[in-house]
């Protein structure tokens, strides 16, 4: 039941829905998406016939993803109260290093979920070389698996060597 946290935007959607993808198959009627979620819940959506196989392609690709077909963890880098920090490499081209944070979804309160959610989809969307950018989201019912690019260096030395982060233009 591997299962990726997806974000979905399409500008002619009539809703936006955020979910862990657990199952996906085609519908009944030409154009619909059956959908169910780690939850157990289902919904059917129509989706335009050009749109129909990338949205079907996506939302299969989603139920079959789990951290470990992708990356091989390391060692423990951190922990702290809200999550433990691991390096991982890619497991095609070994040379590359991330650092995944990994949090049990169990020890919070779903309002503590989607504020980590919402953390994510903010932090997506920063672009700048002053903040470490998310390169992949892995979600099951138990953890959420945020890997995020390796710093090279830890913040102290950066801050000692460069005062400024100045903005992109």
């Amino acid at each position: 039941q591997g299962s990726a946290l997806g974000y979905a935007r399409e500008s002619t959607s009539v809703f936006e829905r955020e979910m862990t993808v657990k199952r996906a198959r085609p519908g009944k009627r030409s154009g619909d998406i059956v959908i169910e979620n780690t939850r157990g819940h289902t919904w059917t959506v129509s989706v335009e016939p050009t749109l129909y196989r990338k949205w079907l392609d996506a939302l299969l690709s989603a139920q079959n993803r789990d951290l470990e077909r992708f990356y091989r963890l390391r060692r423990t880098i951190g922990s702290g109260a809200f999550s433990t920090v691991m390096e991982c490499e890619d497991k095609i081209d070994t040379s590359r290093r991330f650092a995944v944070k990994i949090i049990q979804k169990k020890r919070f309160e779903m309002h503590h979920i989607d504020m980590f959610r919402r953390e994510v989809k903010v932090h997506m969307s920063a672009r700048h070389r002053g903040v470490v950018s998310i390169v992949d989201v892995f979600e099951t019912e138990d953890l959420m698996h945020i890997v995020q690019e390796m710093m090279t260096s830890d913040l102290f030395e950066m801050l000692t060597e460069e005062v400024s982060f100045p903005e992109p233009h």
